[in-house]
């Protein structure tokens, strides 16, 4: 099913290209590292399904050199980035597959595969791409456009965490009255048991 968010070159996007050799050695030299831990077989497979998922490049409306990238391997859903951010994020040492995350509000978000080691060996985990491009350190990441998967840098502003009611300091009149009440009631109780069991 393919996606309505998803960006197309209907969507003001020129300029599509084949990509430059340095990009072709710079992705082959990534797909190396991400699979040289793995038996030649299981090796060769997943760099065919990475190299599938190798990012298209293109212009967009202002002119800015960006990426077309495919979340799976049906090339249903792209996410769009800028070229320095996806080199940026290749060069942070996260290689990892991107892949998109539909949530049940139905907005959808652009994601990275990463390792993590542990006691039990080797897990995957997710990151958000907005957060890795704006930086970790931000909680909540706004989609001005409302697409989770334009990651292109006028798209992502930081957003304040939600703000949590506090507590009024006093608590009203007839709350504190119901509580004396409950709390009287029970310590009458308490009192009538002590005397019948003592």
């Amino acid at each position: 099913m393919l996606d309505n968010s998803t960006p197309s070159p209907a969507d003001g996007l020129t300029g599509f290209r084949p990509l430059t050799l340095s990009e072709f050695a710079r992705l082959k030299e990534a797909d190396e590292i991400a699979t040289a831990h793995l038996h030649w077989k299981q090796a060769d497979h997943l760099k065919a399904k990475r190299r599938a998922r190798w990012p298209i490049p293109c212009t967009d409306e202002d002119g800015t050199d960006c990426y077309l990238v495919p979340l799976n391997d049906r090339h249903e859903a792209f996410a769009l980035v800028e070229a320095k951010d996806f080199w940026k994020v290749y060069d942070s040492g996260i290689r990892g597959m991107w892949s998109i995350n539909n949530l049940p509000n139905g907005f959808s978000l652009a994601q990275v595969n990463v390792p993590s080691r542990d006691e039990q060996g080797t897990k995957y985990g997710t990151i958000n791409l907005a957060r890795l491009i704006l930086g970790p350190a931000l909680h909540r990441i706004e989609h001005r456009n409302g697409n989770g998967l334009d990651l292109r840098r006028k798209n992502l502003a930081p957003s304040a965490p939600p703000s949590r009611r506090k507590r009024p300091a006093t608590m009203p009149p007839e709350v504190a009255r119901m509580t004396a009440r409950v709390r009287d009631r029970m310590a009458a109780e308490v009192r009538l048991s002590v005397v019948a069991h003592g």
